[in-house]
């Protein structure tokens, strides 16, 4: 093979040579003879020999081609006599002939951007490219800077431009080389499992991605066909290391390509330098990954010291083969094709590039199952923009929880734009302010690596102004969480638990500002063999008298501890990380604190957490209030992310400064751990007091309809506090706070879209809002226009009615849920029913009549796998209609399944075992069949209810579950509707009761008005509003509790005219909605409106200030789109001729009057 020349072209002397040019031309075509000579050397390096001049209509200019895919197509020069752009017309002259040549040569507006323009005078040069529109830059003076954007631009032509789509073809899933590298160092590290250091470097990535995210190997499955993968028995969390391994491998050798460009060696390529080495023997491909892998490489060529620090993903070259060996250098020789000039020759075409790649690596199921979500950058952008942060290089912006860097990115674009417009700093002094003022924390290694490399690309040219190794300031820490005990000396000290040992750090070393001297002497001495526990104490001792300070003798016993820890590491092959990751992890102990906290915290559910993190966490949730007292600990549904936002504004924020980050909207809106979330108070330690401090709620914004993040409906919200002055008494949250709810238009919003382009798609509504209940402050908010509040506030209190939550098989309706086939038979018994089942069941008689039906379990699109029965008979008696809310329509049912019910009305427990046996062996038998299913269902109350009786018991089932009478609804979604339901006439079960599932909520009655009077209200357009404007959409939508406590609903009164008159209208509903009339609907629901604002005592202005503020805040009729996803089943239809015989029972009664 042909290896290709390296390229040690100096952009120095060819700068020289062309000022040199320019003093000997006496016009432009000798400019134009002297400087192409010189570039040709240049040219042929790179192997580019298609060059000449182009005659165009208006002049002369060189064209130069390159290869159709790379970053340019071509480059235009134009040249001038020497000396042109001393005046600014002769520059702006030139600028526009050489965009008359691109467009003269171009075919479309599209290929222009293909087209790398320069214009020249020998002394002064400058650049013309395509974006959205025409952008040029310079006239500048032509040195060693000006040369290498201009030779950059060269090889640009035969390189690929460094773009997510060619390296998703080249190097996602599904290419060659992915497949290749991940199956690789998959079947590695299998190989090697008792390898110590790559274990423990295993096991630790796993504790650590473990807190990050939750995961379980669950979770992961499926990711094995995606790389080819065909094994039975899996290891996926193996799988998903190597994945990680391979991901952190193309950032390192990206960023390690960008470093030696961006340094000294300005067109060399450090990835075919990798290449040519594997020719020589794998080997000596590892000595110089090794380089990577060490951080050595990016601290020779631009003096970056940290870039590697507390990585877990060089595991491969200790377990080095022929095989690891050639896919690498498959990958190296791939990333080589690319032209890494593409960062900062066009920014915005890559400025997301390492996160797309991402997702195109790992499917979205499963990256959405691990809760990984990318935050697009025009939401950033919001954040960013609201908390204030305009790119002052005097103030200090911190992303807590950066994931790949995103509010980074934008923030260093915007200090680099503050510098530019203030030509205060020069860019040195821009560069140092940047590096001390940016800072971004992440648990995800891997995640930090993507963060360095894009802070590294963000940097772009300043990095080549700095003076001395720098550090990047992203660090591989828990922002929220290091933990501080006290030691057997009595002392204090910072403590981290990894998977090789628990290390210490005296807390007066950190205090000190000693930590990245000590650990420095701790590594050294390590390494270095013969060293003593003497020799190291004195090491440190002077380290510590060079800064300044001290050390007693209980931080020297804990420090001694430390380095006879990492030593015993080092002679077991388990060391050479653990330095730098508690450099890493105790790094927010050392940065002061900010004025703007901004990001994306981690959403992740309190019970997905490993129990060792939720233990160690439990006491900040305690010291923050963010779990309701009283309630069971564990069971208040606490989101991480709501510590993430009080721990962060408590240890990080500035009095009087900004916070601004991204949470579910749910915090707004909900009970339980949404109310402890909504005290704004953060606790003051002073001395041996703690005292509460109210913080400043000064804006919240609802972006749940936008559904901003790739493919998931989590109900996106942001909020922006301002952290008082603890000395001032004007901190508190005050009420209506402002509430911005964004509302999409028809277009669609792309991930990519700036958000000039996302304002335009969308419209924003300002709302207030205050807590729900005047009396309790942590009430979910309401929020509405302002003139609807004092409305919405006469249809709230406490209702009469108690509401109930339909039945529950506790997570295993794969077993519950039926198909009905037919009756196989059917015969009369007398069976011994206890009298209250028969008074509940409605059962008559001394023989009651049992049929065989033929069923099957209904296992399509479950959430868990049981297995797929062939058909089977059981007795019909436990057998009833079962409804959801995919079945539940306003004013109508649309169709229904079947379930078991197995649970005791009145004993409130599964139904006697034996019982069972002796009289429905059949049904038992089926049960029996899958009891290993039954009993591993995931509700902790029917697990409870097993241990006590059957283990078929259910829950949520109880004597109203059978009243005659039901006004049912659902519980979540974004719009309420109701229904009221009786018995089903059904073909196979004859009159049987419907049930709502437990996603439905209902009040029960023997009173078929009173049933239908509860319906009216809640179908009204005031009931609507109210409810809409407290929960709407969040999992809290139609509680039991939410309707009980929150809409006033009186007892039904036979004597009253208005009471009957809404009974009636609610009937009259029902049976035109089953005709589906719908003018008449229509108006009969005018009718119930104006009813029930006379209910609630709402005038007619009032009424229509309702349904204004209906179309304002959720659209045109209010009729939002559902957002719940049920498991689909197929279902009994409730129309035709089966459907009417089916309801005929429950309709005649609707259409009397």
């Amino acid at each position: 093979m042909v290896k290709e020349a390296l390229i040690e072209a100096d952009a120095k002397e060819v700068a020289d040579k062309i000022r040199a040019a320019a003093k000997d031309a006496n016009n432009e075509a000798d400019l134009e003879v002297n400087t192409e000579h010189i570039l040709k050397t240049v040219l042929d390096k790179l192997g580019i020999a298609n060059y000449a001049s182009y005659e165009f209509r208006a002049g002369r200019g060189t064209v130069i081609e390159g290869r159709i895919d790379a970053l340019y197509g071509r480059v235009v020069i134009e040249y001038e006599r020497p000396g042109t752009f001393n005046n600014p017309s002769g520059f702006h002259h030139a600028k526009e002939q050489v965009i008359g040549y691109i467009q003269q040569l171009a075919p479309s507006v599209e290929a222009w951007q293909k087209y790398f323009g320069v214009v020249l005078d020998g002394y002064q040069i400058g650049f013309v490219r395509f974006r959205k529109n025409w952008v040029s830059d310079g006239p500048h003076d032509i040195n060693e800077r000006t040369m290498l954007t201009f030779l950059e631009a060269l090889r640009g032509l035969r390189r690929w431009a460094l773009r997510v789509e060619a390296l998703n073809k080249h190097l996602g899933a599904g290419s060659p080389v992915a497949e290749t590298l991940v199956k690789v160092l998959y079947e590695t590290r299998i190989k090697n499992k008792e390898h110590q250091r790559v274990n423990v470097l295993f096991n630790d990535w796993k504790r650590v991605f473990g807190q990050v995210c939750g995961y379980s190997s669950e979770k992961i499955k499926g990711l094995e066909r995606a790389y080819g993968l065909t094994a039975h028995d899996i290891d996926y969390e193996g799988l998903l290391f190597a994945l990680h391994t391979y991901y952190a491998l193309v950032m390192k050798l990206l960023a390690a390509e960008v470093a030696v460009s961006s340094g000294d060696s300005y067109l060399q390529s450090y990835l075919k330098r990798l290449e040519e080495a594997y020719y020589q023997g794998h080997e000596e491909l590892r000595s110089m990954l090794r380089d990577v892998e060490e951080g050595d490489i990016f601290s020779r060529a631009i003096g970056i010291k940290n870039f590697l620090e507390g990585d877990y993903f060089g595991w491969y070259l200790d377990v080095w083969d022929e095989h690891v060996g050639a896919a690498v250098s498959k990958l190296a020789k791939t990333l080589s094709e690319f032209e890494p000039a593409t960062l900062e020759h066009d920014p915005e075409e890559v400025k997301d590039l390492l996160k797309r790649l991402y997702q195109y690596l790992v499917p979205k199921k499963i990256r959405h199952d691990l809760g990984e979500y990318y935050t697009p950058d025009w939401l950033a952008e919001l954040v960013i923009s609201e908390v204030g942060y305009d790119g002052n290089l005097d103030k200090r912006f911190l992303d807590p929880a950066c994931g790949s860097g995103t509010f980074l990115v934008l923030a260093i674009k915007r200090a680099r734009q503050y510098a530019l417009d203030t030509t205060f700093r020069n860019e040195t002094e821009t560069l140092e302010a940047i590096l001390k003022n940016i800072v971004g924390f992440d648990l995800n290694p891997l995640a930090v690596l993507a963060a360095r490399t894009n802070y590294l690309i963000a940097l772009g040219k300043l990095i080549k102004y700095k003076r001395g190794d720098i550090e990047l300031p992203v660090y591989f820490a828990d922002s929220i969480l290091v933990e501080r005990k006290q030691t057997i000396y009595g002392t204090y000290a910072y403590s981290l638990k990894t998977e090789a040992d628990e290390f210490q750090i005296p807390t007066g070393v950190v205090r000190k500002g000693l930590l990245p001297k000590v650990l420095a002497v701790v590594e050294e001495c390590v390494l270095t063999p013969g060293c003593s526990e003497e020799i190291f104490e004195e090491r440190v001792k002077r380290e510590a008298s060079r800064a300044g300070a001290t050390l007693n003798r209980n931080e020297l016993f804990i420090l001694d501890g430390l380095f006879h820890q990492l030593t015993a590491l080092e002679g077991e092959g388990k060391n050479r990380i653990w330095t730098r990751i508690l450099k890493n992890s105790f790094a927010p102990l050392l940065q002061d604190k900010f004025d703007y906290v901004v990001g994306n915290p981690p959403w992740v559910n309190w019970e997905s957490l490993p129990d060792g993190y939720r233990r160690t966490l439990e006491p900040l949730l305690r010291d923050y209030k963010l779990w309701k007292p009283g309630e069971r600990w564990g069971g208040a549904k606490v989101d991480i992310s709501s510590l993430f936002v009080y721990r962060c504004m408590d240890l990080y924020l500035k009095e009087g400064k900004n916070l601004g980050f991204l949470i579910t909207q749910t915090f707004f809106k909900t009970k339980g751990a949404g109310e402890q979330f909504r005290r704004f108070k953060i606790p003051e330690k002073r001395e041996r007091t703690v005292k509460e401090v109210p913080v400043k709620v000064v804006k919240a914004h609802d972006l749940v309809e936008l559904n901003p993040f790739e493919g998931a409906s989590n109900r996106t919200a942001a909020i922006f506090i301002k952290k008082p002055f603890f000395t001032k008494e004007n901190g508190e949250t005050r009420y209506p706070v402002r509430y911005v709810l964004w509302r999409k238009k028809r277009a669609r919003i792309d991930q990519r879209d700036s958000l000039e382009e996302v304002l335009e798609k969308s419209t924003r509504i300002e709302l207030f809002a205050y807590p729900s209940d005047e009396t309790n402050v942590l009430s979910p908010w309401l929020t509405l226009p302002e003139k609807a509040i004092n409305i919405v506030k006469k249809v709230q209190g406490k209702g009469h009615y108690r509401a109930y939550a339909g039945i529950y098989s506790g997570g295993a309706n794969a077993v519950y849920w039926l198909r009905i086939l037919g009756i196989a038979s059917r015969r009369k018994e007398r069976i011994e029913i206890p009298a209250y089942l028969r008074t509940i069941l409605g059962i008559q008689g001394e023989e009651i009549e049992i049929k065989d039906i033929v069923v099957k379990n209904i296992t399509e699109g479950m959430k868990k796998d049981v297995e797929k029965i062939s058909p089977v008979a059981i007795e019909d008696f436990f057998v009833f209609p079962l409804i959801k809310t995919q079945h539940l329509k306003k004013w109508k049912l649309g169709s229904y399944i079947y379930t078991l019910q197995m649970h005791d009305p009145k004993e409130r427990i599964g139904y006697d075992e034996r019982w069972v046996m002796v009289n429905f062996p059949k049904t038992y038998a089926y049960l029996k069949r899958f009891e290993d299913a039954i009993r591993k269902r995931s509700s902790g109350v029917v697990r409870q209810l097993m241990e006590k009786g059957p283990f078929y018991s259910m829950y949520a089932v109880g004597e109203y579950t059978f009243s005659p009478y039901k006004a049912v609804w659902n519980q979540m979604g974004s719009k309420l509707n109701a229904c009221v339901i009786s018995s089903a006439n059904d073909e196979f079960l004859g009159e049987k009761m419907i049930l709502p599932e437990h996603v439905l909520a209902f009040v029960s009655t023997d009173n078929e008005n009173e049933a239908h009077f509860i319906c009216a209200v809640l179908n009204s357009s005031i009931v609507d509003l109210a409810i809409r404007s407290i929960a709407g959409g969040t999992k809290s939508f139609g509680t039991p509790k939410i309707i009980e406590e929150t809409i006033r609903i009186p007892k039904f009164d036979t004597r009253s005219e208005l009471h009957r008159r809404l009974a009636e209208l609610s009937k009259k509903a029902h049976e035109l909605a089953l005709a589906e009339d719908e003018d008449e609907l229509r108006a009969v629901e005018e009718e119930i409106d104006r009813a029930v604002a006379d209910l609630f005592g709402l005038t007619e202005a009032e009424l229509e200030d309702v349904k204004d503020a209906l179309r304002v805040v959720y659209g045109e009729g209010a009729e939002a789109e559902e957002e719940i996803k049920e498991e689909e089943v197929e279902e009994v239809k409730l129309e035709g001729a089966q459907g009417r015989r089916a309801l005929e029972g429950l309709v005649k009664k609707f259409k009397e009057k």
